[in-house]
């Protein structure tokens, strides 16, 4: 099974539905529920499993308990898309902080990643 974040949108969506019609089950989380359930719609078109789990990756708690929700209902994350994303309102790097930088770091990968390896 899969574990798609930031799978209400762009490349997220596209990397579930990929999944899908590939015979992965999907669980898609994202921090919109209304495009988690259309991303997880998608899924399901392509004949495949689909979970929904909306999700903010940034909340350590939350992201644990959207974890254990998955491997309670299909076990095991066997792969993990990590694709949630957070813009940085100053767009060059010499007009950004570190601070900025981090969180867009810790939203891409962070928290996604030492979940999936906990």
């Amino acid at each position: 099974m899969l574990w798609v974040t930031g799978g209400g949108s762009g490349m997220g969506r596209a990397a579930a539905v990929a999944a899908a019609a590939s015979g992965w089950k999907v669980a898609v989380s994202g921090r919109r529920p209304d495009a988690v359930a259309a991303a997880a719609d998608d899924v399901r078109q392509q004949g495949a499993e689909a979970l929904e789990v909306p999700v903010d990756v940034r909340d350590a708690g939350a992201l644990r308990e959207a974890h254990d929700r998955i491997s309670g209902a299909w076990g095991p994350v066997n792969g993990l898309v990590v694709s949630a994303g957070l813009n940085a309102p100053r767009r060059s790097w010499s007009d950004q902080s570190m601070d900025e930088f981090a969180d867009i770091v810790d939203t891409g990968v962070g928290e996604q990643a030492r979940e999936k390896w906990r």
